[in-house]
């Protein structure tokens, strides 16, 4: 009868390792990134996003998820190069009373502009295309 061993447990993962998944006998193995498990986790019901408030003019990072704009004066997001986040998704809401000017990287486009504006209240949500553009969705 084969023996199996419980392996140490995982305490980190880099986006590049990959995760051996297994169903049972029958299934064949799986294999996935460490990165592409955690956004198809990040995407299920009652997984929390990484939640972040800006105060002041801010550049997104790449483990940001949901972006909260608070503050009474007008300041702007500047939002990464699509390229190089291919399927990322950032929601941004204006919480404050000051107008919040999204802008791109480089030559992308948002929503087929330069920038967009978000009013109090008021809130997008971008989807990076892995070339030059963030949709507007």
């Amino acid at each position: 009868m084969p023996q199996y061993n419980q392996p140490a447990a995982i305490t980190t993962l880099s986006a590049a390792d990959v995760v051996l998944i297994w169903q049972n006998a029958a299934a064949a193995n799986k294999t996935i990134t460490a990165l592409n498990l955690a956004t198809a986790l990040l995407g299920m019901p009652g997984v929390a996003e990484n939640t972040v408030t800006f105060y002041t003019s801010n550049q997104l990072l790449d483990q940001e998820d949901v972006v909260i704009a608070n503050a009474g004066s007008p300041f702007t997001i500047t939002v990464p190069a699509a390229v190089s986040y291919s399927g990322k998704v950032y929601r941004i809401c204006n919480k404050g009373a000051g107008t919040i000017t999204i802008q791109r990287s480089g030559a992308d486009t948002i929503g087929g502009s330069i920038s967009i504006t978000l009013a109090q209240h008021a809130a997008v949500t971008l989807v990076s295309d892995g070339v030059s553009e963030w949709f507007q969705v």
